[in-house]
């Protein structure tokens, strides 16, 4: 049964909208289209830490999965050892 609340998720590891108007201008022209341009939607991840601009990989696994902004140097917990809550309200390792 189809309930339509599925996404896929591609997220390649470092890159900006810089990068694919960079690919889309050496690959197509200034004026033509990636296939990324073609999806029907898409959204732009904003991949900075509450304390950095740059992001780590843990610390990006942590916002990946919660939704949250963490410190770069978190592996799941807050600055002063908590757990990280999640934009859905549920706590720790019982984030679904």
């Amino acid at each position: 049964m189809t309930t339509g609340n599925h996404v896929i998720f591609i997220h390649p590891d470092g890159t900006s909208p810089s990068h694919y108007g960079a690919a889309r201008f050496v690959s197509q022209g200034p004026d033509g289209r990636l296939n990324w341009d073609k999806l029907s939607n898409a959204g732009v991840y904003l991949g900075h830490m509450l304390d950095q601009l740059g992001g780590t990989s843990n610390a990006g696994a942590v916002t990946h999965a919660t939704g949250t902004k963490v410190y770069a140097e978190s592996f799941g917990l807050k600055n002063d050892n908590s757990p990280v809550v999640s934009r859905s309200g549920k706590v720790g390792n019982r984030l679904w």
